[in-house]
């Protein structure tokens, strides 16, 4: 697999939806790995899977655009009942500056 930005994000989002988080944590820059724990993303799996059921596959291609220093990647998730977008950063190093929920759309 490459190490583009969106290689990267697409590869940490299906890492995070499988609870795959170690791999996913090692991904991580310095700062992402004090302010993003196991546990932290444990329960926010935890959140979203309670609202829109099991996880299913990547859905779709991972659109990149700059945030200099950084890339912004979204790529979409579906869910039993919906289609989540995560967004990651992606600092020039290849490592994950950021992961937040963009949205989350019912099925």
């Amino acid at each position: 697999m490459g190490r583009g930005p969106a290689d990267v994000a697409r590869a940490a989002s299906d890492e995070f939806a499988q609870a795959r988080f170690a791999p996913l944590i090692a991904r991580f820059n310095a700062q992402m790995k004090a302010a993003a724990t196991e546990d932290a993303l444990k329960t926010a799996l935890t959140q979203i899977t309670a609202k829109v059921g099991a996880f299913e596959r990547v859905d779709g291609d991972t659109a990149c655009k700059d945030a200099a220093p950084i890339r912004l990647c979204l790529t979409p998730l579906s869910f039993e009942r919906a289609r989540v977008t995560l967004q990651i950063a992606v600092d020039g190093e290849g490592l994950i500056a950021g992961l937040v929920i963009a949205g989350i759309a019912p099925r």
